[in-house]
């Protein structure tokens, strides 16, 4: 399957889920992901604001924006910004997703981990995004570690992967920690 219907096919699959499945799909999930190492020592942690067919995480944000500095993705043409997770200061950016404002100075904080979503993953730690190439070029800024979070049915065997196509260092899925060996 190229990327095209790749994208098309775990769209189709997504509509299945009930809100009960993603829920606990979303709640398996960022359980593995504060329990990891690579959470447990970073401050600063690149989320997203999750869309209706995305692993959720507006609990996850709300459980750890105390602990942790939370940053969240705003779009800024062809790019992805970032900017810090203030409660209550979230503004709709231009897919209609809540954003952060967006910083004063223009730079790109330091991240330590960056928890992504993607339309599949593979066992390789390849991402499939949604086709515009945002956290490929995001990913090509910024030194963090990458783990990808998704449905179990959007982590595959393999998935097309371009040279550009940065790599996870782990992906999860309920019941799945994946970490490739990355050369």
């Amino acid at each position: 399957m190229n990327k095209k219907e790749l994208r098309e096919e775990i769209k189709k699959r997504k509509t299945d889920l009930t809100p009960e499945q993603k829920r606990v799909e979303a709640r398996d999930v960022f359980s593995v992901v504060e329990t990891t190492p690579e959470f447990r020592q970073a401050r600063r942690v690149l989320l997203y604001h999750s869309l209706p067919d995305e692993l959720s995480t507006i609990e996850f944000i709300s459980a750890w924006h105390r602990e942790k500095e939370i940053y969240l993705p705003y779009i800024d043409g062809d790019f992805i910004g970032i900017g810090k997770y203030i409660p209550g200061e979230l503004q709709k950016g231009k897919f209609g997703i809540p954003e952060p404002c967006r910083p004063q100075n223009g730079t790109t904080p330091a991240i330590d981990i960056a928890i992504v979503p993607g339309v599949a993953f593979d066992r390789q730690g390849n991402r499939l995004g949604r086709g515009k190439g945002y956290y490929d070029r995001l990913f090509h800024r910024l030194d963090c570690y990458k783990i990808g979070v998704c449905y179990r049915f959007q982590l595959l065997e393999s998935i097309p992967a371009e040279v550009h196509d940065c790599r996870m260092d782990m992906v999860i899925a309920p019941g799945n920690i994946i970490k490739p060996q990355l050369n």
